[in-house]
């Protein structure tokens, strides 16, 4: 880190007849608040003589984002890192600039942050063409509030209207009375944010896509350029993904999701549900010996001492009583998930790249979880999809621990000025593109990776690597 120096001396009248024999040298971490100044952009003007012709000439202008504006892409990248990394409502951000001497309206930052979206579109279509290349994938999603502010077509205003009154018979009494339905009210509706996220040893990128409705079509639609193996829960649209697609996509089902139905049940059944817990936990040992390995080498291991693992397991679902297996009971339901999932959850069995579950998903929506609490909703169907692009490129650059300002500074200025004088370099494929995406990003600029937070992560990994190979020797002994 630089070092500044400040002296501190004794004053003149107590260093007569004193003589300086060294220095005591004290360091200190000093914080001074972040620093928002107008830039004067000064270009001096310039003629040819004797030759008025030629006019007045002088050096273009840095672009800003859009052009004539008066905010710097650097503003517009701590407004978008403040409240998608960071998760701060637009009135805190207000605070926060307030405290460097400038309080924008909201209507300002809103403003701000849909100009990003204008410039962010072609990295985020980048993301997602690398992201559909790769040959596996990893799906999730998660509810959202939208503000329909009477934006909706008549096809969606029909939809919507089904599920309300669904929602409205689900909560009226038998009698006919009772409270509304609380899923949702005029104005709102629970609309969805679908997580798309490439494996770290191929497109390692998160690529976000919203809908209206949870509609089991919509994941074939949002992998309409992919052929692989989709990695996620049991939701209809995955599981179905192989009928829909005429096989270009075929479903691994989530172990992870198989074994917490057994957790849950354990109170209910804990005799065999913590039966079935153990050949999971079985399962995950052997996974957690392969991390380090290359594909092939995994492939073999799983070959080797999965597959009868998951042998056993069918001899012990076959051997269940029926009468412990009630279908609405916790354990009937694990057991139901497990029987009819069966096929999908061993698909990572098939190919070493292939990941046992998609907990690093749910991961990645963890985020936005809490964003949805701190700024609530998305304001309106039109900048729905937009901002879950711009969250998209934001997300893609935690993943990597990238220090968001100056990530995004970076990537605002190049691609609006590309925008303004080059549109050819937003073609997908272009080098400008591939440069900006996070990890060939962050090879190029080091000083701009959170070096702290990738320690961090890095010694939180080995620290459960460590403790889960002495639970390992624990049960050998």
């Amino acid at each position: 880190m630089p070092r500044r120096e400040r002296i501190v001396d004794l004053s003149e009248d107590d260093k007569q007849a004193l003589r300086c024999v060294g220095q005591a040298v004290t360091e200190r971490l000093r914080f001074e608040k972040p620093t928002l100044y107008v830039e004067r952009i000064v270009r001096p003007k310039y003629v040819r003589e004797g030759d008025a012709a030629s006019g007045v000439m002088a050096a273009p202008v840095p672009p800003a984002m859009i052009e004539g504006g008066k905010h710097d892409p650097s503003v517009h990248a701590a407004v978008v890192a403040l409240k998608y990394g960071f998760h701060l409502t637009t009135y805190r951000e207000q605070e926060f600039f307030s405290m460097l001497g400038w309080f924008p309206s909201r209507s300002t930052i809103n403003e701000l942050m849909n100009q990003s979206c204008d410039v962010v579109s072609p990295l985020y279509q980048q993301i997602r063409s690398m992201v559909m290349s790769d040959s596996i994938v990893m799906g999730d999603d998660t509810q959202t509030l939208l503000l329909t502010r009477s934006a909706l077509s008549s096809l969606e205003e029909e939809q919507l209207g089904k599920r309300r009154s669904l929602a409205q018979k689900r909560h009226v009494s038998p009698g006919g009375t009772g409270p509304p339905a609380k899923s949702e009210k005029q104005g709102s509706a629970t609309s969805y944010v679908w997580l798309y996220r490439g494996l770290d040893d191929g497109q390692p990128y998160n690529y976000f896509h919203w809908t209206l409705t949870h509609d089991p079509t919509a994941v074939g639609r949002h992998l309409k350029d992919f052929s692989g193996t989709l990695v996620g829960d049991a939701f209809d649209g995955n599981a179905q993904i192989a009928s829909q697609t005429e096989g270009r996509i075929r479903f691994a089902a989530c172990n992870a999701h198989a074994r917490r139905e057994f957790i849950e049940s354990e109170k209910q059944e804990p005799i065999l549900s913590s039966q079935a817990i153990s050949f999971f936990r079985h399962l995950y040992a052997i996974e957690e010996r392969g991390r380090l390995l290359t594909p092939s080498n995994r492939l073999e291991l799983r070959q080797q001492e999965a597959l009868p693992v998951w042998g056993r397991m069918k001899a012990w679902c076959d051997q269940l009583p029926r009468e412990r297996m009630l279908p609405k009971s916790p354990f009937g339901k694990a057991v139901t998930y497990l029987t009819n999932q069966w096929t999908a959850l061993q698909v990572y069995l098939s190919d070493g790249r292939i990941p046992i579950d998609n907990i690093s998903s749910e991961r990645t929506l963890r985020p936005w979880t809490i964003g949805r609490k701190n700024w609530l909703f998305l304001g309106h169907p039109e900048a729905a999809e937009r901002r879950l692009q711009l969250y998209s490129v934001v997300s893609s650059a935690v993943r990597h621990q990238l220090v968001l300002q100056d990530y995004l500074s970076d990537a605002f200025r190049r691609l609006s000025q590309a925008q303004q004088q080059s549109p050819r370099d937003l073609e997908l494929g272009s080098d400008l593109l591939l440069s900006l995406l996070p990890d060939r990003w962050a090879a190029s600029h080091p000083e701009g990776i959170c070096v702290g937070r990738r320690e961090e992560s890095r010694h939180r990994s080995e620290v459960v690597r460590m403790k889960r190979a002495r639970y390992r020797l624990g049960n050998q002994a």
